[in-house]
């Protein structure tokens, strides 16, 4: 039992660390899309996309770390 508790503590510590990152990645993207420094035509379509592409993956690494593997059809 202590080598799967072990292993499920690491993964838990994962998913926060990744989710964690995303937000992060999120918050700063949609402070910097909002500023007026970096408001240069070069830099607007990062800016679109990347809270959009960040927003996605914390919705989807819950899905990804918690969902329960298929062992097959029945």
């Amino acid at each position: 039992m202590t080598a799967l508790r072990q292993r499920r503590k690491l993964r838990r510590r994962w998913f926060l660390l990744a989710e964690l990152l995303s937000i992060a990645v999120l918050v700063a993207s949609v402070i910097a899309g909002i500023s007026e420094r970096f408001s240069a035509e070069a830099l607007t379509p990062l800016f679109r996309v990347l809270p959009i592409a960040a927003a996605l993956v914390a919705g989807l690494l819950p899905i990804v770390y918690f969902s329960k593997p298929t062992r097959g059809l029945r």
